[in-house]
């Protein structure tokens, strides 16, 4: 099982995609979480987590550095990227619900 991220547009369309395999996240990401002490990524890796509006700003900020050390050891980042754009929407009002985990 892996991290996934899960959201509601505001015609009320479930999305769910893929964020991070389980072997991913802990090869690649989890050095990445501890070096840069990412806590919300790990309360989000251990069991998930429901994105508040007062919590979105610094949820975002952690994924925007898993990204950069991604992109610096040449990482595919997509994924990433994707997940930053839904945290900037839901900030944004034109999300609603997003859960990531």
């Amino acid at each position: 099982m892996g991290i996934e991220v899960h959201y509601r547009t505001l015609s009320g369309e479930e999305v769910v995609y893929s964020l991070s395999g389980n072997s991913e996240y802990e090869d690649v990401w989890l050095p990445i979480v501890v070096k840069e002490e990412l806590g919300f990524i790990d309360v989000i890796a251990s069991g998930g987590l429901p994105v508040s509006p007062d919590d979105c700003e610094q949820i975002c900020r952690e994924f925007v550095e898993i990204r950069k050390a991604l992109f610096e050891t040449g990482k595919e980042t997509q994924r990433v990227d994707r997940c930053i754009a839904t945290l900037r929407d839901y900030g944004g009002g034109n999300t609603r619900d997003v859960y990531i985990g």
